[in-house]
């Protein structure tokens, strides 16, 4: 009986690391939007000294201003693309010990402090550390809680944070907090209420809950105002 000759088994592969992946990608559009970057430069270099149709197969005339306006559109996407691929390598390469969002767009909050300031006390919310309440009169300042998790609704859990194990009240619980986020053109706490003893509640303001749209309309009024 002859042998079979023995194929010795293949070790599987390695997978590829997410951010190698993405790198491979990013690179591969920023070609790709240099090409078209030169493509729009030829074509409009080429119209400022000459005055041409260019004609489809079917016969009808193409304006070469439309031309360019679709280049341009077309490497303005690619450019959002690219923003978006960076943002996203930058937080593979270097993720933190925190949950901040699928695409790590609240990463923008770590190590940020923001302040909320009343005729009584001045509050301070420091993202994914802890929150403070400080007396203006007295200068002395009490933890309403530390970074405990996000505290969102099922379906978008990034929408609410909650701090909680705070200083505890006189005759009463540890001191907890709830962060809702809002739409808004600015990081920044708009609202800081207790509806219950020791339980506080902010609102906080921030681009990251807009989408484009909205954001450019936000401007526009910021700018007017």
């Amino acid at each position: 009986m002859v042998q079979q000759p023995q194929i010795p088994p293949q070790l599987p592969q390695p997978p590829v690391p997410p951010s190698q992946s993405l790198l491979a990608r990013l690179l591969t559009l920023r070609f790709v939007i240099i090409l078209i970057g030169a493509y729009t430069v030829v074509i409009i270099c080429t119209s400022s000294w000459i005055n041409i149709k260019i004609f489809g197969d079917d016969g009808d005339k193409i304006n070469l201003n439309e031309i360019i306006d679709h280049s341009r559109v077309d490497q303005n996407e690619l450019e959002l693309r690219l923003r978006y691929m960076e943002r996203r390598i930058s937080y593979l390469n270097k993720k933190p010990d925190v949950d901040v969002g699928i695409d790590g767009q609240y990463s923008v909050f770590i190590d940020q402090c923001y302040f909320y300031e009343e005729p009584k006390y001045i509050y301070c919310l420091c993202m994914f550390k802890d929150a403070k309440q400080m007396s203006i009169v007295g200068d002395t300042a009490i933890i309403i809680g530390y970074w405990n998790s996000w505290a969102g609704p099922a379906n978008n859990k990034y929408l609410k944070m909650k701090y909680s194990n705070g200083d505890t009240c006189w005759n009463g619980p540890a001191r907890s907090l709830i962060v809702t986020f809002e739409c808004g053109i600015e990081n920044q706490i708009v609202n800081v209420q207790e509806p219950n003893r020791c339980q506080y509640t902010i609102t906080f303001k921030t681009p990251l809950l807009c989408a484009k749209a909205i954001t450019e309309e936000l401007l526009d009024k910021h700018e007017e105002l």
